[in-house]
């Protein structure tokens, strides 16, 4: 009785094993591309409650230097080991009134590389005397070597709708990982 008893034990903690394994190895797999978004896994779910306010297109034509990587015809940015922070755009919130009403805010683009450890998407936010007051980054990962669209979501506090506020948005490159951009996007939402 005591060997089939043993015998029990054995195959529940083997099955247990390999249970705990499956999982471990499941939410490392999600966890490690937690932050792949696609634009419309965004508007599906996160912003359905939200109106766009506006829109700003961030010109990477007049930062292009890479004409060996296009992107629908036009020459893309390249982010090497010589760059830390990759093209961007400043925003003063005194420019438009309806830049001070938003909640949350979309930034999307164009990205291709191999590997993108290290590399990020910056949301960062003085106030009218240049304190910094909201500064946010979210890592891109990607799944591909190909162009991959991808959405940063961002959901700044009351402090970033100060009037006098001035947002900057760039992208950081801490690894000196090689990656080209095709297009950089801001848009602007608010609640409904």
């Amino acid at each position: 009785m005591s060997f089939l008893m043993a015998i029990k034990k054995i195959r529940f903690y083997i099955l247990f094993t390999f249970l705990f394994i499956g999982a471990a190895i499941y939410l490392f797999y999600n966890l490690e591309h937690y932050y792949t978004i696609h634009p419309e896994q965004i508007f599906s779910t996160q912003l359905n409650s939200y109106t766009q306010v506006t829109e700003l297109k961030v010109d990477i034509n007049s930062n292009a230097n890479d004409s060996s990587e296009k992107f629908q015809g036009h020459k893309t940015v390249l982010i090497d080991e010589n760059n830390s922070f990759g093209p961007g755009q400043m925003v003063s919130l005194n420019e438009k009134p309806e830049f001070r009403t938003y909640d949350r805010i979309l930034i999307t683009g164009d990205f291709k590389s191999a590997d993108f450890t290290g590399v990020g998407v910056v949301l960062q936010i003085d106030d009218s005397t240049g304190k910094n007051v909201y500064w946010e980054n979210q890592p891109v990962v990607s799944n591909s070597a190909n162009w991959e669209p991808l959405a940063f979501l961002f959901a700044p506090e009351g402090a970033a709708l100060i009037n006098g506020s001035v947002a900057k948005f760039f992208t950081i490159n801490e690894n000196k990982k090689r990656f080209n951009i095709g297009s950089f996007n801001i848009i602007f939402y608010k609640k409904k």
